[in-house]
């Protein structure tokens, strides 16, 4: 694989190579090597979202070289630098899109909005992907995590609130004694209450 100076893409055949592992992928007995065959399958899944990739690459290039000539374009592009970067462009958003996100955290509308750009997808459709669906999981279950993580005072709460249950364990069976300090302190703390209400 050489590259050519100037050049920073590869020169390599990809329709060559895709016949070609489409030809390994047909010639292997998918019931004899399940493996082989799964992972050519593969190959060949992968060299054919490659060569389409590329394709697209290719149209959107000229596209936008055809499209850099036409002095509409250039307004539109000294009319986006003047604005403000955070600024949300909505006017490409559909009032369909725009609700697919209201219920979206605003970290991870970014992520949506690429995937239906790089799709060329509306939006509503890019959330209701499968992978930005995990993702959102995965995200949503991160901001719990770590707000749980970092809430130091709800902690003492439910050791206070639970320092009566605990002295309540402790009283019937005085196997149930606490293990950590904290507990210990907060049993103490509590028996010694209840006593000074008694008198």
């Amino acid at each position: 694989m050489t590259k050519q100076i100037g050049d920073l893409t590869p020169k390599k055949d990809w329709q060559k190579e895709l016949n070609s592992a489409q030809k390994a992928l047909e010639s292997t007995d998918q019931e004899m090597y399940p493996k082989l065959y799964e992972t050519r399958k593969q190959l060949v899944d992968t060299l054919q979202y490659n060569e389409n990739m590329r394709v697209r690459a290719e149209k959107a290039e000229a596209t936008a070289k055809a499209g850099e000539k036409t002095p509409k374009n250039q307004e539109e592009k000294t009319s986006k630098n003047q604005g403000d970067s955070e600024a949300p462009i909505t006017s490409n958003l559909s009032l369909k899109d725009i609700r697919a996100l209201n219920d979206v955290h605003d970290d991870d509308v970014d992520s949506i909005m690429d995937l239906a750009k790089y799709k060329g997808i509306p939006v509503a459709e890019a959330k209701k992907d499968p992978y930005i669906q995990n993702y959102l999981k995965t995200r949503e279950e991160e901001r719990k995590t770590a707000e749980a993580s970092n809430t130091g005072g709800s902690r003492k709460t439910s050791s206070k609130s639970s320092a009566k249950d605990l002295l309540r364990k402790v009283q019937s069976n005085i196997d149930d004694m606490p293990e950590s300090d904290e507990e210990m302190e907060a049993l103490v703390d509590e028996e010694l209450k209840q006593q000074s209400l008694k008198k």
